[in-house]
């Protein structure tokens, strides 16, 4: 422990970090202190406490934060350049993503002192992670146990605007309707679901030419005695037609 302090003192606290946080190729196990949200409006939090827009001196510096949140473990950094930076060369955005996570650290650890690990981001030669929990990875994880209400009450209100960002965010877009809609899909097929009137709102909404989905929604206004609710539905579904 002493000589991993003097290594410390010397500048080497990046090696305590990487064996802290993992062996070498294992997952990066993210603390409770970072939560990066993608759905409904976007927000970063750091041990409970929102951080303001205004605290990033450049937009990059967030979107490779929530990239890096996305991705769920080490990336290699050339991946890391062609998804923000894909126009500049590998030297430009060599130096681009240095700086980036260096505003990432400055932002999420003001009180960091120089040298020592951070608690969010490892770095390697090749390769950087950042440790965050999102609501992403929290509605998949759901998925992945059929916990299909769970995940639909996270992904129900789709992905937040993010801003300009690359062409992943377009395809992290088209990801979460996927999930939301297969989440929606399974809740309205659940007859005991509290969520599935809100499921078939849903799926009436973004499959408007889907009949089963309106008459499924108004047989479920009728059950309750709500008649004037179940035709409002069958006149929007004749109007769209």
């Amino acid at each position: 422990s002493r000589r991993l302090r003097d290594l410390r003192a010397l500048g080497f606290a990046p090696v305590q970090a990487i064996f802290d946080a993992v062996l070498p190729g294992g997952p990066i196990i993210a603390p409770p202190g970072l939560v990066i949200r993608f759905l409904g409006e976007p927000t970063v939090l750091v041990d409970g406490i929102e951080l303001p827009t205004s605290a990033w001196k450049s937009k990059k510096a967030l979107e490779v934060l929530r990239y890096l949140a996305v991705r769920d473990g080490w990336v290699g950094r050339e991946q890391v350049i062609e998804a923000v930076w894909p126009e500049r060369s590998p030297a430009q955005g060599r130096t681009l993503l240095r700086s980036a996570l260096s505003e990432i650290r400055r932002v999420l650890e003001p009180g960091r002192t120089p040298g020592e690990p951070s608690r969010f981001v490892t770095t390697e030669r090749t390769r950087v992670a950042v440790a965050a929990a999102t609501d992403l990875g929290e509605a998949e994880a759901a998925m992945g146990r059929s916990d299909h209400a769970t995940a639909f009450s996270v992904l129900v209100m789709g992905l937040g605007e993010l801003g300009s960002v690359g062409e992943w965010g377009e395809e992290l877009a088209r990801h979460v309707d996927r999930r939301r809609l297969e989440a929606a899909e399974r809740v309205a097929t659940d007859a005991a679901s509290p969520q599935r009137r809100e499921a078939l709102e849903l799926l009436t909404d973004l499959e408007p030419w889907q009949r089963e989905h309106v008459d499924a929604l108004a047989a479920l206004h009728r059950s309750v005695g709500d008649e004037a609710a179940a035709r409002a539905v069958e006149r929007r579904w004749f109007d769209d037609e």
